[in-house]
Parts: structure tokens; sequence; C-alpha cells
């Protein structure tokens, strides 16, 4: 892997893995909200953390967010290219 990709790499895996991270957090966090109130209808996925990022900390939060998801595919799509199998 030559140097730019290798930064590429990087740069984006950690934006990304810090965006998935808080979209995880974010999915625990409405998960044991829905168990402290016993209503299962307030847990939920992705796209419920999304919504809940949106509501809560505006779009331009949820765009950073997005972003940061992004990364973590492009992190992925380079990782994906890289990796060399031996059948």
């Amino acid at each position: 892997m030559n140097d730019k990709t290798q930064k590429l790499m990087i740069s984006s895996g950690r934006v990304g893995y810090t965006a998935r991270g808080l979209v995880v957090g974010v999915i625990a966090y409405l998960t044991i909200n829905a168990a402290i109130t016993y209503d299962a209808s307030k847990s939920g996925g992705t796209q419920d953390a999304f919504t809940f990022i949106q509501n809560e900390f505006g779009t331009i939060v949820l765009g950073i967010i997005a972003f940061g998801t992004l990364a973590f595919g492009v992190f992925l799509i380079i990782k994906a290219s890289e990796h060399k199998m031996n059948f």
C-alpha cells in the first residue's frame, strides 16, 4: 500500500469508527431507555438512532455523523481492496 492510500485509510478509519461508535452508543441509549421505561417501542435500530440525533442535536450534527459514516465506508473499501486472499 502506498503512503497516500495508507494515510487515507488511517484517517477515514479514525473518523469512521468514531461515527460508528456514536451511532452504536445512541442505539444502546435507546435500548436502555426502553428497558427502564418498560416500553419496547422506544428501542430501535440505526434509523431510530439517526432520527434521535437529528431531533436532539440538530441537522448539523447529523450531517457530521453522516460524513463519518461515509468515511467508514471509504475505510472499508480501501481495506477490502488491499486485502490479499490465498486460495
